[in-house]
């Protein structure tokens, strides 16, 4: 018997609305759980309906978006429910997987936008001899095993197709790509299997440059999770900031869900709010404080009045990066649970452009007060900066994965730079320009390094950041502070 439309909650009621003619396979997976009397089954198919608006295929040719929700097929549906439940129903019975984490990290048909096939059939052909899991103990064995078998034939690579618009018969044929990409390979078996996985993600790192980075994590029964990366050895202790001695500083990190999460207010009302096209939105949670220290940074000025939303951003590549948003209250805006210790810009973002606000302020990692770097305008002091390095030793470690160095080699160049006989120095004859922050980078002197002492620059305007560029910095250059006569990096 068909359920009448008034049966419906709000949620649901508003994406079968926007189904149009694609209503009845909506209405015919519900009633179809209905009918047998299958309440896990139904309220799976709950959670899949009344979170499907948004999610659609991409077309890799043109680039036209087809949503789900006027799409999708009834039999798809009830299919990758049943499979999924085959997997994991006794589990969730037992109390040993709980059905809100079902939903998120087991259940969803899609990761992306990618062309949907039926992958869950697919994996359990392929993995077979893999027992569902049970224990925590058995869950990581399985975990092991399929990424082993994942690892064996798999390239990275940076010019492979991007994972949003692979799916699982396209990621298992190719197994090549970038940490996108073995994260989301990784994802399809195991889910298929009944293991609760996701993808966490930092969209750009606060101390180096780059892009965003991304691993997988496997969620416990107490709802604690471990990370771990696809496609590579599932040793213990996994370190998704690790360079080599030392580490990456993600200002956020999130969690992708199949639920709007974070994006809800975006996705609710993408056709009135204008954010940065770099501003990576992602259906997410925000996992920042399991990972790092947190605290919330608030910041008030005079600037923001007016504005429905601001932007913190970090420093990345030449250019500051937005990595999350809030909304503004009068002239306050506070940004929840940021990492302390990553500087950070406040930005609007007026008729296209992302304008600053304020000064470069960061959260201290003792006290969780926010300090703002600024010059006294009134009061100015000056600052003679010696310039010893023109990167941290962040930056410098990570230029040895691109060097032609391996085994103990590899080590002992890690361990120089560790000692700071492997530096990126000023060098003879080449010339800098230094630049200091204030409303804004200005262009303080240009110095040529005639000896091997190190770069000076006198009369600086102090209490600010700085950055120095020679003639082929070509936007890799970090920004620092100067304390005590050292250069602090950030």
């Amino acid at each position: 018997m068909l359920v009448s439309c008034d049966k419906y909650s709000g949620e649901i009621d508003k994406a079968l609305n926007t189904a149009g003619r694609n209503r009845g396979q909506l209405e015919t997976v519900l009633n179809h759980y209905k009918s047998i009397r299958d309440t896990l089954g139904y309220k799976s198919a709950v959670f899949l309906v009344k979170n499907m608006p948004g999610l659609g295929v991409r077309d890799s040719t043109y680039g036209e978006f087809v949503p789900d929700v006027e799409t999708i097929s009834a039999s798809y549906l009830i299919s990758n429910i049943d499979l999924a439940l085959q997997s994991a129903r006794s589990n969730i019975l037992e109390g040993q997987l709980s059905f809100k984490d079902f939903c998120e990290y087991v259940l969803p048909y899609r990761l992306s936008q990618e062309s949907l096939i039926n992958w869950r059939r697919s994996c359990l052909r392929e993995f077979s001899v893999i027992s569902k899991p049970g224990d925590a103990h058995s869950t990581y064995r399985i975990l092991y095993s399929v990424n082993d078998s994942l690892r064996k034939a798999f390239k990275f690579s940076y010019t492979a197709p991007p994972a949003q618009i692979q799916n699982w018969q396209e990621l298992n044929a190719k197994r090549q790509g970038d940490c996108w990409v073995m994260s989301s390979t990784a994802i399809y078996p195991l889910r298929a299997i009944g293991i609760p996985v996701s993808i966490d993600f930092v969209p750009t790192w606060g101390n180096v440059n780059g892009g965003s980075h991304a691993w997988n994590v496997v969620i416990n029964q107490d709802g604690s999770s471990n990370p771990f990366m696809g496609c590579e050895s599932t040793s213990s202790g996994y370190g998704p900031f690790n360079i080599y001695n030392f580490q990456r500083k993600p200002p956020k990190v999130f969690r992708r869900t199949f639920s709007a999460g974070i994006a809800t207010e975006f996705l609710k009302n993408r056709d009135r709010m204008t954010f940065p096209p770099d501003l990576r939105i992602e259906r997410s949670i925000d996992v920042t404080n399991q990972y790092v220290t947190t605290a919330d940074l608030t910041v008030q000025n005079s600037r923001l009045r007016g504005e429905n939303h601001a932007f913190v951003s970090v420093y990345s590549n030449g250019t500051w990066k937005p990595v999350f948003w809030t909304k503004v209250n009068g002239e306050q805006a506070v940004f929840k649970d940021m990492a302390t210790g990553v500087l950070y810009m406040i930005c609007v973002y007026v008729d296209g452009q992302l304008l600053h606000v304020g000064s470069p302020l960061y959260i201290d990692d003792t006290t969780k007060s926010v300090i703002e770097l600024k010059t006294d305008l009134k009061n100015p002091a000056q600052e003679t900066i010696i310039a010893h390095y023109l990167q941290s030793k962040e930056l410098d470690e990570q230029l040895v994965y691109n060097m032609p160095v391996s085994g103990q080699a590899f080590y002992d160049t890690m361990d120089s730079v560790k000692a700071n006989r492997l530096r990126s120095r000023p060098k003879v004859t080449e010339s800098y320009a230094l630049f200091y922050y204030q409303e804004g980078w200005r262009f303080h002197s240009s110095v040529t390094k005639k000896s091997a002492k190190p770069v000076v620059f006198e009369s600086v305007p102090a209490s600010t950041i700085y950055k120095i560029l020679s003639g082929n910095s070509g936007g890799h250059e970090r920004i620092f502070s100067y304390e005590h006569g050292k250069q602090i990096w950030w």
